[in-house]
């Protein structure tokens, strides 16, 4: 995955919204976690990284609002 690679980026970023898993983000990508990581880290990378950042922030509040929902009765 690189920066002109916006197919991947998409993919990467709609994962780990839906999983909270940079490694199954990295997996369905078609990448690495490194790779991803690497372009987290690259200076000219900025708007993936706040994709990233409110991919992986969306997935922890999905996953709190699931531990406070009340449990249905079966």
């Amino acid at each position: 995955m690189t920066a002109d690679s916006p197919e991947k980026i998409a993919i990467f970023i709609r994962t780990l919204r839906a999983t909270g898993s940079v490694t199954d983000a990295a997996r369905a990508a078609g990448t690495t976690r490194k790779t991803a990581y690497d372009l987290y880290g690259r200076e000219d990378a900025g708007y993936f990284r706040a994709a990233w950042d409110e991919g992986y922030g969306a997935s922890l509040l999905n996953a709190l609002i699931c531990l406070h929902r009340p449990a249905r009765k079966t």
